[in-house]
């Protein structure tokens, strides 16, 4: 059941036995889940029933984007264009590009700070598998699923090919796929959906142990009220679960889960980098005599939704070898002149983790706090993507394949970023409350009754789009829960 918060509370049951804040694709996935086992259900969310100026107002704030030569770039348009506050979330807006992250993006690595996770690939593989099914795809997990023969330079040694596939599940528009996966869900007997709900705060016990007793919630008109439950999941997104936690102040003064300031640091997420060639105009990419072309590699070519594609990407052996995180090299299209071809690429690299990337609080206006975020890109990220590009350049070489036409131009670099819309890391996963935010499970360090859904909690941006292995760490909460 849907009902508008705007229109009153009167007659409207304001507790549950499981009570979830934000009605993206996280949410949805838990409120389905839990709802299958019997619970009763309330979902908060604070947007419309679809985008409105009221809510994208909200969603504005401050973006700062530090280069390594210490430059600002001001991109303040990030964070309203890369989230929507309303019934279904950002997921409203996304492309629908899947994908899973690689076992060594798990790991701990000596030469990446703060690298490792608290689980393993192995322990979300069956979890991912069931995201797989809600997204309507083939299971990543599986290589038999994917039994296509890959553009193999120099022996696979450096790099591999990784398969990157779209859900049909997207579209904003009445009758879309995604709106009839999300009102399916939101009609459910025992799930209500409360829109126009904004939750002001998470209210603790007196007791100073985390455990949640109720969620404030306002209207738009500044009619509030309080939300109770047994088990509270915040899935506001990996920017919205920031200023929330920050602004559940009352019982903890640093913010709730906020101990060790870590709620809003190591901020990462996932830049797209562009470069010129050596041809005036044109974008940097692989290169080939139009002899060496394949058929192969129509299936690198990142064209739209409707197929799947693939892309280069680092093998654990090269990352380890060479000291590198994971990267990728994605074609765009292919063009043919005078007996070449030639294939424009973008380039993405795994940043390296840094508290200098943050996101906080702005002072509040007329009882709101916006965000400001902060993304650090250091000298070694830099220096890494300029070492993967010539290692992809000396093994097309070594394969007698053709080259990477590309100039390294620091500026161009950042000139011609584009950033996607993922936020990750600003509560993330630990096994010790002071290297996190949450334990293994998603559940706040100290809480008995709170769970974070969201990307916030990855401890590694990884090169996957985040949104598979997200809804993984979903069942594994809903499992947990029901346990």
């Amino acid at each position: 059941m849907i009902i508008d918060f705007a229109a009153g509370a009167v007659g409207v049951d304001l507790n549950a036995d499981i009570v979830i804040i934000g009605s993206g694709i996280a949410g949805l996935v838990i409120a389905r889940e839990m709802a299958a086992s019997g619970k009763q259900v309330l979902v908060l969310e604070s947007g419309d029933i679809s985008k409105s100026l009221a809510a994208d107002a909200a969603a504005k704030g401050l973006t700062h984007i530090i280069k390594p030569d210490g430059e600002v770039l001001q991109q303040d348009h990030y964070l309203h264009e890369s989230r929507q506050f309303a019934f279904g979330g950002a997921a409203n807006k996304w492309g629908g590009k899947c994908a899973i992250m690689d076992p060594v993006d798990f790991k701990a690595r000596s030469y990446m700070p703060m690298s490792g996770w608290p689980v393993d690939y192995q322990t979300l593989v069956p979890h991912v598998e069931k995201a797989c099914r809600d997204m309507q795809i083939p299971t990543l997990t599986k290589a038999d699923d994917w039994a296509r023969a890959d553009f193999s330079i120099n022996n696979r040694y450096n790099f591999e090919s990784s398969i990157r596939t779209f859900t049909p599940l997207t579209g904003e528009d009445t009758g879309s796929d995604y709106d009839r996966f999300k009102r399916g869900i939101a009609t459910r007997p025992n799930i209500r959906m409360l829109i126009n709900a904004t939750v002001k705060e998470i209210v603790t016990n007196r007791s100073g142990d985390k455990h949640i007793d109720y969620v404030c919630i306002e209207s738009a008109d500044g009619e509030q009220h309080q939300v109770s439950g047994t088990t509270f999941i915040l899935a506001a997104g990996g920017l919205e679960n920031v200023r929330l936690l920050l602004s559940s102040n009352r019982q903890f003064p640093q913010g709730l889960g906020n101990d060790h300031g870590l709620v809003g640091r190591y901020f990462c997420g996932h830049a797209i980098f562009r470069l010129p060639s050596s041809v005036p105009g044109r974008q940097a990419g692989l290169c080939l005599p139009l002899a060496k072309d394949s058929l192969l590699l129509k299936e690198y070519v990142n064209k739209d939704s409707s197929t799947p594609h693939k892309l280069f990407k680092l093998s654990e052996n090269a990352q380890r070898r060479k000291k590198l995180p994971n990267g990728t090299i994605t074609l765009e299209r292919r063009l043919e002149s005078d007996g070449q071809v030639f294939y424009p690429a973008f380039f993405m690299l795994e940043q390296q983790l840094t508290e200098q990337s943050y996101v906080s609080l702005l002072p509040p206006v007329n009882g709101h706090s916006a965000l400001q975020l902060h993304w650090h890109f250091s000298r070694q990220d830099v220096i890494n993507l300029q070492a993967m590009l010539a290692l992809f350049d000396a093994d097309l070489q070594k394969s007698e394949l053709g080259y990477l036409d590309y100039v390294f131009d620091e500026t161009a670099l950042f000139k011609y970023m584009t950033l996607a819309s993922h936020h990750m890391g600003t509560t993330r996963m630990s096994d010790q409350p002071d290297k996190g935010v949450v334990d293994q499970y998603c559940r706040l360090h100290g809480s008995d009754n709170l769970y974070i859904a969201s990307t916030s909690v990855f401890c590694t941006s990884a090169l996957a789009n985040p949104t598979i292995t997200l809804l993984a760490l979903c069942h594994r909460i809903c499992t947990h829960i029901k346990d």
